[in-house]
């Protein structure tokens, strides 16, 4: 390639143009705001479906990645997501932000007879702050 020709846009740069090496080096209240800056990057709906045999509800949207990035970031990340949507506290496996998220509940995963919600989920989730809970109807 000659110096003449444009880098391709669709070509990802080299590694050592993507890492940014110094983060840790960055005053701590700097990379507090980074990380809080980084919550905002998540879809804030979270489709659950009941898995039968896990006997749960169950969402395919992945672990938000600020929880595995360093001890300092899931940290921050979880003063916004909590584990959620279990029968009891052992049995949640979704992190979900009753702040600022959206959950909807696929009703017709739970099968021909339901049964009560309050048996799936705590009623404590139930009755949290700002959460909005919908159920999708599909025909």
């Amino acid at each position: 390639m000659s110096s003449n020709t444009p880098p391709n846009p669709l070509t990802p740069p080299p590694i050592s143009q993507r890492t940014f090496l110094k983060f840790s080096s960055l005053p701590p209240e700097l990379r507090q705001r980074i990380w809080k800056f980084s919550i905002n990057d998540i879809s804030p709906f979270v489709h659950m479906r009941w898995d039968k045999k896990k006997r749960g509800f169950r969402s395919l949207r992945k672990p938000p990645a600020i929880l595995h990035v360093s001890g300092e970031s899931r940290a921050v990340g979880l003063k916004n997501w909590t584990l959620a949507f279990g029968s009891s506290p052992e049995f949640a496996r979704t992190y979900y932000s009753f702040e600022s998220e959206c959950v909807y509940f696929d009703w017709h995963s739970l099968g021909a007879e339901p049964g009560r919600l309050g048996r799936k989920i705590m009623d404590e989730e139930c009755a949290k702050g700002k959460c909005t809970f919908d159920f999708l109807y599909e025909h």
